[in-house]
This record gives C-alpha cells, structure tokens and sequence, in this order.
C-alpha cells in the first residue's frame, strides 16, 4: 500500500486511494489542448506563485488564439477548407493586418 497517511480502515484506505489515483491519472486526458497542452477546469489552489511567467504571442499565436475563441475550433493545420481560409482572412482584416492573408 502507498505511504501516504490515511485515517480509514485499510480496506477502506485502499479504495479512498486507488480512487485518487484514478482521478489523477484521468485529469491527464481531461480536455487536452493543442501542442500537448492540459486545460484542467474548475480546480482552484489556495496559494500564491512563487513566481510567474509572462508569455507574448507573436501575431500568428495571436490568430491562432482569436480563431480558437471565435469560431469555437481548433485552428486548421495542413490543407484548410475555403471557409476556413475566409475566417482566417477575417481575423487578419479585424487586427489590422490585411497584407497576412491567405490567398484562395
């Protein structure tokens, strides 16, 4: 059995942890996100960073974060639809940069 402590019977221990286990092994796969990235919803941590860490997006990173948002979809890698070149083009257009568009 685990060396963490555990106040129940130890059968009842036993279960109590496997389930933790389970659940943490589960939280792995809960919406994963592009590029590996894990998005766990709806746990909070009473505490404060030790430190932090500020992370810029360059103007692609920022379509493709405006594209993931807007139309509720991962961003298309590889061949792209032509609806989805016109909603590419119309991010590019609404921030600005109309010269980054995708050409038909």
């Amino acid at each position: 059995m685990s060396s963490r402590r555990c106040f129940f019977p130890e059968k009842e221990c036993k279960f109590v942890l496997d389930i933790v286990d389970s659940i943490s092994k589960l939280l792995a796969f809960v919406n994963p996100g592009k590029f590996g990235e894990i998005v766990l919803k709806y746990i909070a941590f009473e505490t404060k960073a030790q430190q932090t860490e500020t992370v810029k997006l360059d103007l692609d990173g920022y379509v493709i974060y405006i594209y993931k948002k807007a139309f509720k979809e991962s961003f298309p890698t590889g061949t792209k639809t032509q609806e989805q070149i016109d909603k590419i083009n119309s991010i590019w257009d609404a921030i600005g940069h109309p010269e980054k568009k995708i050409s038909s």
